[in-house]
């Protein structure tokens, strides 16, 4: 039986009360973040990154770039548009957010336990990647469109 789809539901589900336990806690918020830079810029550069160079080439480089300095270039563009480019960028955010989970739960669903070191990687990366999520979701979704919406 796949128990991963599982923990990583659970693990998402952890964010609420990770961002309820940390959000008066300044020291408890910076090793939460601290932990999310790491594991994924560590993941990313020295497992995905590589592998999806070797595969893809520059293309991914490219891909990687746009990924990173796109969200920075709408937010920018739609910093001073007066509260609808908040609006923009979260329904953007969300949108991202929930194609990227459901490619990490295919991921999951499709992992074998017997797989090479690459695909237990991804598999960590994407149940690691769940609380942080979680948090991220629940600290910008409750406060402005309440506890259903979170």
């Amino acid at each position: 039986m796949n128990f991963l789809l599982p923990l990583s539901i659970l693990a998402l589900a952890a964010g609420p009360l990770l961002f309820h336990l940390t959000r008066r806690s300044r020291p408890a918020t910076a090793a939460l973040d601290g932990f999310v830079r790491v594991a994924v810029a560590g993941l990313l550069l020295v497992h995905v990154m590589p592998e999806a160079f070797g595969v893809a080439g520059w293309s991914a480089a490219q891909a990687f770039l746009g990924g990173l300095l796109a969200p920075l270039a709408l937010h920018r563009a739609l910093e001073g548009s007066r509260g609808t480019g908040l609006v923009a960028e979260l329904g953007l955010a969300v949108t991202a957010f929930g194609l990227h989970a459901f490619l990490d739960g295919a991921a999951l669903v499709q992992h074998d336990e017997t797989a090479g070191f690459s695909s237990q990687m991804l598999a960590a990366a994407a149940i690691l990647q769940r609380p942080p999520a979680g948090v991220g979701v629940w600290g910008l979704g409750r406060p402005r469109f309440g506890r259903p919406a979170g």
